[in-house]
Formats: structure tokens, sequence, C-alpha cells
């Protein structure tokens, strides 16, 4: 069976969830992508990656977003984090259980907002022809995808305090350079921390980015490459790419945070970020301004086809 996206008109966030769930482990692999010309691709440092689907992780995802798994409650928490255990064993767990076992603690922030509908892919507030607000687009986890990316391989991450030792009064992930990212942002853009996803997403899109609309230099990027914009896209990395590919990687092993795909609404909209080591790593998924730049916050774009 085909993979079906969950609809992005559903009329009501259930019924989108119910959607998600009924796919089950009947998502098919996305790794069509044609051979990109060389030459751009080493110049713009954009490196393969494979990652493998984890289709049970969508699976009990599904179960704390419909609520048969609450995971507000100490029992909620341990069968999820029991089930994950037993199911993913070598996936990185989307939170942070308390280390001594006391199911009371730890952070749940990332499946809570989940359950709750507040991870979303649409930045500004929705309304109907007439004006009336109407519900968010769901952003849910796709860990049941396979999926060929191409990253941004300009960085290694390192600690954000790590200093440069070609100039030791600057820190080293203030003066690396990503070719991709002066692409976006002008050649002025050294470094890969300090960048606000508002301007990231201004570099992206064309409007909201749930609307996938690319800016003309994204569409000239794609193009130089040999890609159709109306098929593939740049994007920030999503959480469940980031943590399925984070052992390979050695991703989420320093006390650096990584930019998401995607938003926390409560009231405004804030982006998503994680992978910081000292809170979690790959498990650790949080939000931040919108507008607000941080020297411990990178940008690591990939190149995947266009998300539905």
């Amino acid at each position: 069976m085909p993979y079906k996206p969950i609809p992005p008109n559903s009329e009501t966030y259930s019924q989108a969830i119910e959607a998600f769930i009924s796919l089950g482990e009947t998502r098919s692999p996305s790794l069509d992508f044609p051979p990109l010309p060389e030459a751009e691709r080493q110049r713009l440092k954009l490196e393969k990656l494979e990652i493998q689907s984890y289709p049970q992780a969508d699976v009990l995802i599904g179960q704390v977003i419909n609520k048969t798994i609450d995971i507000t409650t100490p029992a909620g928490r341990q069968k999820f984090v029991t089930d994950w255990q037993a199911q993913c064993p070598n996936l990185p767990i989307p939170c942070v259980p308390d280390t001594n076992g006391d199911w009371t603690k730890g952070k749940y922030w990332y499946l809570k907002q989940l359950a709750q509908g507040k991870i979303i892919t649409n930045l500004s507030d929705r309304k109907d022809d007439k004006g009336n607000p109407i519900e968010n687009i769901p952003a849910t986890p796709r860990f049941g995808q396979d999926k060929i990316l191409y990253y941004d391989n300009s960085f290694i991450e390192e600690d954000w305090d790590t200093l440069d030792l070609t100039d030791p009064t600057k820190k080293k992930m203030q003066t690396v350079i990503s070719p991709l990212l002066q692409e976006f942002l002008g050649p002025q853009q050294i470094g890969v921390v300090s960048i606000k996803r508002e301007d990231i997403d201004n570099a992206l899109w064309d409007g909201d980015p749930a609307n996938r609309k690319p800016t003309a230099k994204h569409q000239q990027i794609l193009t130089s490459l040999g890609l159709n914009p109306t098929q593939y896209e740049f994007r920030c990395i999503r959480q469940d790419e980031y943590a399925r590919a984070s052992t390979s990687q050695n991703w989420g092993q320093k006390n650096l945070a990584t930019n998401f795909d995607h938003y926390f609404e409560d009231g405004v909209h804030n982006g998503l970020y994680g992978g910081y080591r000292t809170v979690g790593g790959p498990s650790y998924v949080t939000s931040t301004s919108y507008g607000f730049p941080s020297v411990n916050l990178s940008v690591r774009l990939v190149l995947s086809r266009k998300q539905i």
C-alpha cells in the first residue's frame, strides 16, 4: 500500500491523527533522489545520508497523540518508555526520563505538546474566508519513512564554547563557514550559530512555511542542483531525522543545539530545537523565541523531497 500523507486540510486535529494512526507500518520508502552535479554538491558541502525507518516509533507516538497512552501520568510515561525501549531499542527516545526511575520527573515536553496539538507546521494564524480562526496544521513525526537526505556537512558538532584554534578570541561555531548558509543568507554570514529562526524562514520560504513555497533564491539553488523546486526543498532538519541519524553522525553528543523544522504554538509561534548533550542530547526537544539568536543554537539545513 503506498504512503498517503496526513491530509493537511483535515477539518479537525483528531481526524488528522486518525489518518496518521491508520497508516501504521504502511509508509513506503522515499528513497528516490536523482544524482546531483558533483561539482555543485561539493561546493555546497552536501553529504548524502540514508536514514532507516522505525515504523513502530510512529505507532507509539500516535498512541500518545490520541491519548491511548497518557503521557502526563507516571503510568503513561512508564508504558511509553518501556514500549519504546523494547520496540525501538537503537533509536533515541523523544523524551528524557528521570535517571532514577521516578516517573513523576523527567522531560516529556515534546510528547505533551504533540498530544495537545501544539506542534504545528504553520507559522501564521490560520483563518477561513470569513476571517474566523481555524485550527493549526499538526506536525507529526515521520519515523516510519526511510529517507535519503543531503545535509550541510560544512561543520562537525562541537561544544558551543569551543575556541577557534586559529583565533582563540572567537568560538569555533561562530567562525566556521557554511557555503550553503552563505548562499541563502549572503556572503556576510559567518558561523552556523546566532542566526534567528525568522531569518532562516525568510531565506527559505515565500510566505508561511506550511505552504512550502520556496523563495526565488531557494528555487535558484535547487535548479543549480538539477532539481525541480516543486518536488525538492531545503529546510531545517526534522527531529525524527536528527534522532535517527544521531548515532551514525555523532549528533547530540556536544553542548550545541540544532534548529528543527516546525513550530510550537502557545499564543505565539516559536521554533523547535534540540540535541543539547547535557539536557538529553538527541532525545531533548524544546522551543525558543522565533526572533531570538543564540550562540549555542546551530543551523543545519537538509535537502529532501518536498514535505506534504
